[in-house]
C-alpha cells in the first residue's frame, strides 16, 4: 500500500466517523422535539 493510499484511507475513516457523529446528533435532536 502506497503512502497516498494510506492517507486516503485515513481520510475516509475520519469522514465516516464524522458522518456517524452528525447522524447520531441529528437523530437525538429529532427525538427530543
Amino acid at each position: 500500500m502506497s503512502v497516498d493510499e494510506k492517507k486516503q484511507d485515513d481520510e475516509l475513516c475520519i469522514l465516516r466517523t464524522f458522518g456517524t457523529a452528525i447522524l447520531q446528533d441529528h437523530t437525538m435532536k429529532r427525538q427530543q422535539s
